[in-house]
């Protein structure tokens, strides 16, 4: 296991390049344990910019997926933010721009309007005004942005492309985290029961590796409530009726942002990503203890889809960012 004083070197860039990538190699998830896992949580939280508002008791959510599948076509999480904030959840989404992806959570909102880095003397403001907040993880961690280069050229998923979520600095009371590898998920669910002990966290992985709730494809959920793990197969093809699309092709930025607004106002109601947004936001709904299944939740954000009250919450956001960031009207 490496040290919290190893982890910082390779965070300010103190070890030499092989070194550096040899180390970064060895941490992909076949040989990442629970330990490393808190080691390396712990060690990169510390280095956090300070201003970032904490609440004791906050009944925030976050909803991300962790990336690394390489099968994702959407911004689905991001779409789900939305959605679970028109719901009224606090939502605090902690993300980045895209690694391993064509689009992140970061380069999507970019291409909708907003600024990427808000004031963080904002951030409280905006979460009292609006109950949703985009976080850009190089902004709380700058530390990390050092290492992004080094992670696109050795092109292989490493401990830092599955514990993002993990260091969001808000620390959600409610988690719906999404996990390519089935290893990672695990070891997710473990250290969250043995360390962070949340009201409720869903950790979910579909049978093809997506890092969400997939429509046609049986789904690993984890459910963690406190100390306890459960562990079950839900099935959504048995509500969705889907087939798997014989071909997709991921989104870019300015192709997913028009993708998101059809589908807030209303004029998709029948996509794979119209079904992908319905469902992941009912399983976060379910996490937030706001419903009694996944599938009532489901049905709760198609109404909240087809009454307009997500869109009204992306234009409220909209108005929101218009203060520190022109681009958003």
């Amino acid at each position: 296991m490496l040290t919290p004083e190893y982890i910082q070197k390779m965070l300010r860039l103190e070890l030499q390049a092989p070194e550096l990538k040899e180390s970064l190699l060895a941490l992909t998830p076949d040989q990442i344990d629970l330990p490393t896992l808190k080691t390396f949580v712990e060690t990169i939280s510390a280095t956090c910019i300070e201003g970032i508002p904490e609440r004791a008791g906050n009944d925030y959510i976050d909803c991300s997926g962790t990336g690394g599948s390489g099968i994702s076509c959407y911004n689905t999480s991001t779409a789900v933010a939305f959605v679970l904030a028109a719901s009224g959840l606090t939502v605090t989404k902690f993300g980045n721009r895209a690694v391993s992806s064509a689009s992140g959570s970061f380069d999507l909102l970019e291409a909708l309007g907003f600024s990427a880095s808000i004031p963080i003397t904002e951030v409280d403001n905006l979460l009292q005004e609006t109950n949703l907040v985009f976080l850009f993880a190089p902004q709380a961690y700058p530390a990390l942005a050092q290492l992004a280069q080094i992670r696109k050229e050795l092109a292989v998923k490493t401990i830092f492309n599955y514990i993002g979520p993990l260091l969001n600095p808000f620390k959600p009371t409610y988690r719906l985290m999404g996990i390519s590898n089935a290893t990672m998920q695990r070891i997710v669910a473990d250290y969250l029961a043995n360390h962070v002990q949340p009201k409720r966290a869903l950790i979910v992985r579909s049978e093809n590796n997506l890092d969400e709730l997939s429509p046609y494809s049986p789904i690993t959920l984890i459910e963690v409530s406190g100390h306890k793990t459960n562990e079950t197969i839900y099935d959504a093809r048995t509500i969705s009726k889907r087939e798997i699309p014989e071909e997709t092709t991921a989104l870019n930025p300015e192709e997913g942002a028009k993708a998101l607004v059809k589908l807030f106002e209303g004029k998709d109601q029948a996509s794979d990503y119209y079904e992908l947004v319905c469902l992941n936001a009912g399983a976060g709904l379910y996490a937030a203890e706001r419903v009694g299944s996944i599938e009532e939740g489901r049905l709760q954000a198609r109404e909240l889809l087809k009454d307009g009250s997500v869109l009204k919450k992306l234009d409220q956001l909209r108005r929101a960012y218009a203060r520190f960031n022109k681009c958003a009207c």
